[in-house]
């Protein structure tokens, strides 16, 4: 796929955008796909991606293509994120935030590698600690110049605050929804990373090993962005700005990511298949769809709840 990079005339949102645009290729196009199998179920680890999808998915069939295409679908923040790196407003909450949600998933994908190390080769390791490791420094490198006040954790924590009293404050029905969906991805994604094997069950009855609690992980790991999108999104709404580029592409993105999580998931919604929590699962992501085309289509209208 060709890319092409639109010149500033500033050399400081050059570089930004330059830094915002690798990145945002990477995670296009370099989903790690380089897990391998335990050695009990294939004798020759060595996959690319194409073989991995046919042997190492028959433990882990709905979660490998579902983690490789969320992965690519999410990179549409760094759409947003390029863009407002050239018109030189990564000092803007939403760019915050979208700095700092990729931080987050970038330092909950690494924790994941650590815990299952010995299902990657040494290359594999390597490669994917490389790709993470930058993808945590250039988002929190320009999140500390922009922020105003580095990255100091007790700051963050206090803007963290702040977002989720904001969440409780809404003016019209969009925002009621990016607000309820906030807390909806963080829960999805923490139950992904802290209790990967009673999610996982709960999902797919069949799916067992630890190659699938390894990519269950990854899978969290990913949904763990998505409260900052949201987040933003909400605060457009309440401020009737879900017109502006941002918000557009976040609302894109939402959809594109509703949309393939439900088209993956779907077949799955069987007697034999799902757990119980499926069903959530998938009206999560539907909604998730339909919430984002519903601030993509009609970002203006009012729809009053209170009146300032």
């Amino acid at each position: 796929m060709a890319y092409r990079l639109r010149i500033s005339s500033s050399g400081t949102a050059v570089s930004q955008a330059a830094m915002h645009f690798s990145l945002q290729i990477l995670l296009l196009e370099g989903a790690p796909t380089s897990l391998v199998c335990p050695s009990e179920i294939l004798k020759k680890p060595r996959l690319t991606p194409q073989v991995a999808l046919v042997l190492f998915a028959q433990a882990a069939l709905p979660i490998d293509p579902l983690q490789i295409e969320l992965i690519r679908i999410l990179g549409t923040g760094y759409v947003a994120a390029s863009a407002g790196a050239e018109r030189r407003e990564l000092h803007k909450s939403v760019y915050r935030r979208l700095n700092m949600g990729v931080v987050t998933f970038a330092t909950a994908a690494l924790a994941a590698e650590v815990l299952h190390i010995d299902l990657l080769e040494i290359t594999a390791s390597i490669g994917m600690a490389t790709l993470l490791g930058i993808t945590i420094a250039v988002p929190a490198y320009y999140y500390a110049i922009t922020s105003g006040h580095g990255l100091g954790l007790w700051s963050i924590l206090k803007g963290a605050v702040r977002d989720m009293d904001m969440l409780g404050r809404v003016k019209n029905g969009k925002a009621v929804a990016y607000a309820l969906l906030t807390p909806a991805f963080y829960g999805a994604g923490l139950a992904c990373m802290l209790t990967p094997e009673e999610s996982l069950t709960n999902v797919f009855l069949y799916a067992r090993g630890e190659d699938c609690i390894t990519l269950w992980r990854m899978f969290g790991a990913s949904m763990l962005m998505l409260p900052t999108w949201t987040i933003s999104l909400k605060e457009a709404a309440d401020r009737m700005h879900l017109d502006k580029p941002p918000y557009i592409t976040l609302n894109m993105g939402l959809v594109l990511t509703g949309l393939i999580n439900v088209a993956i998931l779907s077949p799955w919604w069987t007697e034999f298949s799902a757990g119980p929590i499926m069903p959530l699962m998938l009206g999560t992501w539907a909604a998730a769809a339909v919430v984002g085309a519903w601030g993509e289509l009609t970002p203006t209208s009012a729809d009053p709840i209170t009146r300032p």
